[in-house]
């Protein structure tokens, strides 16, 4: 896992728990991290990084963090909109909080070493 592998350096990972895709999290708190333990992806799976309160990640009530965030990086779909189109689409920051790139949600975050080594050694 690249939390294993790059967290001795600083890098960390943010979960953002959202429900605006398919109705796919609806708890809230504790039913949220059950549900990672138990159901998806399951078999006691314990989070190395902290999942933060549910938010919104578009529309009128997103986040405002996620808002800037869009306004940087390009969407990762042909929509005509900078919206995530759906859940575990991932950002990857720099050590200085600016987003360099935004990855769709098929993308296996193990072929994300490459940027990631690369933003580490970064001096800001």
């Amino acid at each position: 896992m690249l939390v294993n592998k790059y967290g001795s350096q600083g890098f960390t990972v943010l979960g953002y728990p959202c429900n605006q895709f398919g109705g796919q999290e609806p708890g809230d708190g504790i039913e949220i991290l059950h549900c990672v333990q138990c159901v998806r992806p399951g078999n006691n799976f314990n989070p190395l990084f902290p999942l933060t309160a549910k938010i919104d990640v578009n529309g009128i009530t997103e986040d405002s963090t996620w808002k800037a965030v869009k306004q940087v990086c390009p969407s990762t779909w042909n929509g005509n909109s900078s919206d995530v189109a759906w859940n575990f689409e991932t950002i990857l920051f720099g050590r200085n909080g600016i987003p360099y790139r935004r990855y769709a949600t098929e993308v296996d975050p193990a072929t994300m070493a490459g940027d990631i080594e690369y933003l580490l050694n970064q001096a800001y």
